[in-house]
């Protein structure tokens, strides 16, 4: 399952990217945020759980990525 949402944090705006894969036969969900930083680059961050608990995790790994902010 893959697709993606617009993310907001205080002031910033990005999208989220939820992929489900197997690692080491572990069945995972892993949530990428994607931020538009300076100069053209963009940060990335990478949350992982595994898919039992996924649907309980995606609300805590958005608010956390809500509270980001850049220096």
């Amino acid at each position: 399952r893959d697709w993606s949402s617009d993310v907001c944090s205080s002031d910033l705006t990005g999208k989220k990217i939820i992929t489900q894969v197997k690692q080491r036969g572990n069945p995972l969900q892993q949530v990428y945020y994607l931020f538009k930083g300076k100069r053209g680059k963009y940060i990335v961050i990478t949350c992982s759980t595994l898919q039992a608990d996924g649907n309980a995790y995606l609300p805590i790994f958005d608010r956390c990525m809500r509270t980001l902010e850049l220096f």
